[in-house]
Order: C-alpha cells, then structure tokens, then sequence
C-alpha cells in the first residue's frame, strides 16, 4: 500500500522480492512437512501448518497485486491518498534532517514503538530501498517509511525535521487540515479505508483464533469475511459510478479495485486460517516457536477485578507507549472492534492486542493486577 501511496517504483519491486521469498519459504515448509509426515497422525499435525503457510502466501500474493498496480502505470486517482489519511494504520515518508536526533542511532536502541508507537519499516538511502532496518543507523537525508496512528506519524515528522528534541508525542499534537471534498468522494474514501483496516483485522483475529485455539474468534473472522464481500461489491458499484460521473480514466478505476479486490482477498486467506480453529485442529507446537522468533505479537489480556486498567480509558492507558495497539475488546458475549480511546476498560473484558513484544510483559502484568503503576 505504501508503494501506491506514494507511486514508488522501487519500493513497489522491494515487494516482489520479499514475495518470492515467501514463496521460497513456503516451499521448503511444504517440502519438510512431507518429508516429516510418517502416518495419518503426522500429517493432521502438519496441516495446520500447511495452512498457515498457503494463506501467509496468499496474503503476500494479494499485497504483490497491489504492488503492480504501481508497476504497470495504473495511475491511482489522487482519492487513494485521502484514503491513507482515515485508514487506523497510517504510512508516511519522513526524511531525516541533520539536526534531528535520530542521526547516528539505529532502531533497536532508540525503541521508536514504545515511546512513540512508530514503526519504521523501511529506509530509503539514495536509490535504494533497505527493509527492515532494525540494526541500521540512520543518516541525515535518509528517508524512513514507518508506519503508526495520527499523533505517532507527527511526532515522527516533528523528530525527523529536528524541531522535536525528545522521543514522546507533545501534549498537544499539531492540528492537521482536511481537504474539502465532495460527498460521494468521501463516502468512497471511506470505504476503501474500512476494506484495509478490515483486512487487516481479520489477519489479526485469524492468526489469534489459531494460536490460542479459539473457536470464537473464528466465527468472528468468518463475519468480517462474508461483510467484506458485500462491502467489496459496494465499492466496486461506487467506483465505477462515481468514475463515470468525475470523469475519471478507466485505467485509474480499474486499479482502484485492484486495491481494493487485495484487501478482500487477504480477508480470504484470513478466513482460511481461522477455519483451522473451526474444524478443531490444534496448532503445531512448531507454531509457538515460531512466534517466539518474531519481533512482533499478537495476544490476549483478561482484565481482573483488582487491575488497575480498571475504569481507564484507552487513552489514559497509553498503549502506544508501550508499542501496542488494541484490536478487539470482548466484554460479555461482543466484540468491539477498533475501540476508541476513549473506550473504558472494565473488569472481565477481554482485550486483543497487537504490537512488540517488549511491552507484553508489562500490559498483561497491569491487566492482572500484579502492576500498579501505568508506565
């Protein structure tokens, strides 16, 4: 998506190669599964894996097709910008300023998630693109892609221009301005937005129900997946029609439903996955390994009686300080989905949480109770 937000060539080819090593990836699984698999029992072990695999792949296919829509020219309507300014997760391009602090520092050490809830996932040095930059040092007019809500991205842009000295987001973030647009345009910009944020919560909520086995959370994927459908419809219908009426280029059109046929795609795929749950197969003891070898993670926290989170809100909590995000929150027999910040935790809630590990430990220590103190 950031190679069509920012119509970037070179960025758009990064996504091919990371794709084909996925495809390598899932290859070589394939390939030690079967090997692996001695009898029946083996191999109903193995495919929960295998699912895993082919719906990650998948997902890296549908993220590839949105790629090309830069590749081939599709000249995206300029809409597909304001779109990235109300999606949940927002992409921005920083360069880096001499005067900034983040010269000289590399990514592990200044721990961007947890003071600020930046991510930056990539850096543009010259004509070249370096993805996932954990250990590199940045330099002054070097260009980071990162990745985080509203007040995140500014206080980025504010470090990176040098005219914020510390790594914390300001009191009172800076005010942006709103294009003026017309009612049609909005409603379709908001659209594209929800079909985005729903894929990517359903690809959260599908690798959660499969890691911790949780049926419910299935049927709850499998909702967003038959909503996607009817949404997808809706915004085809609109597109084409509204194309029509603003005289926009068939072309344009056309890669806009791409975008938008990637997004129900991977809601597809995250589907698929949550099945896994559904027909009662239990996960690999591979699959917690695996999880321990990534940087990020997605889990659960039960707020007990005696938690201080008890009667916060989301705000006062300050999950981006900790380079967390919550995705759902289960209060009852419902999920909220994207709660705002000014949702107010209650005891027995459950809450689904995304982000770095480094602030697992002390967001599950407050929801129980053992931790007091907020930061």
């Amino acid at each position: 998506y950031a190679s069509v937000l920012f119509d970037d060539e070179k960025l758009a080819r990064e996504v091919e190669k990371l794709s084909d090593e996925v495809d390598r990836l899932c290859y070589l699984l394939t390939m030690i599964t079967s090997i692996a698999a001695r009898d029946r029992e083996d191999a109903e072990d193995m495919l929960g894996i295998l699912m895993l695999a082919f719906n990650s792949n998948k997902i890296s296919d549908a993220a590839t097709d949105v790629a090309y829509t830069v590749l081939r020219k599709m000249a995206i309507p300029k809409l597909v910008a304001d779109a990235f300014t109300e999606v949940e997760e927002r992409l921005a391009k920083c360069p880096i300023r001499k005067g900034s602090i983040l010269v000289g520092k590399n990514l592990n050490e200044l721990a961007l998630e947890g003071r600020i809830g930046a991510d930056v996932i990539a850096i543009r040095r010259g004509d070249r693109w370096v993805v996932n930059p954990r250990d590199e040092e940045i330099r002054a007019r070097d260009v980071a892609l990162l990745r985080g809500d509203r007040d995140s991205v500014l206080a980025f842009k504010g470090i990176a221009d040098g005219e914020l000295m510390e790594l914390t987001i300001p009191d009172q973030p800076v005010r942006e301005q709103k294009a003026e647009m017309g009612g049609r345009e909005k409603h379709l910009i908001e659209m594209l937005a929800d079909l985005i944020d729903m894929a990517k919560l359903s690809v959260d909520l599908a690798h959660s129900s499969f890691i911790y086995e949780n049926k419910e959370m299935a049927e709850e994927v499998e909702k967003l997946e038959s909503r996607m459908d009817e949404m997808y419809k809706d915004f085809g219908l609109e597109a084409i029609g509204l194309g029509k009426e603003l005289n926009v280029p068939e072309r344009e059109v056309f890669g806009l439903l791409r975008l938008a046929l990637a997004a129900e795609t991977i809601s597809d795929a995250a589907a698929s996955i949550a099945d896994v749950a559904l027909q009662g197969v239990e996960p690999h003891p591979i699959i917690a390994e695996a999880m321990k070898e990534t940087p990020d993670t997605v889990f659960m926290a039960r707020i007990a009686e005696e938690s201080v989170l008890v009667d916060k809100s989301l705000k006062k909590i300050d999950l981006a300080e900790m380079g967390l995000r919550a995705i759902a929150v289960r209060r009852g027999d419902r999920w909220t989905y994207k709660p705002p910040t000014s949702f107010r935790c209650k005891a027995g809630d459950l809450v689904l949480l995304s982000g770095y590990k480094e602030g697992r430990e002390h967001v599950e220590a407050l929801a129980s109770g053992e931790a007091r103190e907020l930061s």
